[in-house]
């Protein structure tokens, strides 16, 4: 087996997974397809035209199942990385309120507690960098990429150099 397929097994088993723990949830099927749907479009995406699919897909997994909090966190991330900040918090704060005691629940409630930079004048590197407790120099730096988090069994992408290390 090739090592370029490496990452394409590790994200099928992740996303096999995340349906085994929405199905036990009773999530219809649907927003499961939507969510895996949008997840593909967030690995694929090259330009924000193509964020925009992940955002369409997200939304209606929302709308299948809008008592699952999982839809609305990769929403916002998606929202923020394009651009749409006000749309970024709404799903975000959402998440919150369904999911208030998820393990980056903290994480969450700190990116919002601070003020959304000015899209006329983006900081370098991770926008939430000046009210994450677990910032370092490499936040300044580097846009960090929207990934598959490192803790199995979630169907949430995170825009971290350092994800979960906030609790």
């Amino acid at each position: 087996m090739s090592l370029h397929l490496l990452p394409r097994i590790a994200l099928l088993a992740l996303l096999a997974g995340a349906c085994l723990s929405a199905q036990a949830q009773g999530i219809p099927e649907e927003a499961q397809r939507r969510m895996i749907r949008g997840q593909t479009a967030v690995e694929m995406a090259r330009t924000p035209e193509d964020y925009e699919l992940a955002i369409r897909e997200f939304r209606e997994a929302a709308r299948q199942a809008p008592n699952w909090a999982d839809p609305h966190y990769n929403l916002g991330l998606v929202q923020e990385k394009n651009g749409h900040y006000k749309d970024a918090v709404a799903s975000f704060r959402e998440y919150l309120r369904l999911a208030p005691k998820a393990s980056d629940a903290a994480a969450v409630r700190i990116a919002l507690a601070g003020e959304m930079p000015s899209p006329m004048a983006l900081p370098s590197g991770c926008r939430f960098r000046s009210r994450c407790p677990t910032a370092q120099p490499r936040c300044a730096s580097e846009d960090p990429p929207l990934a598959s988090p490192e803790a199995g069994g979630t169907t949430r992408h995170v825009a971290c150099h350092f994800p979960f290390s906030v609790s």
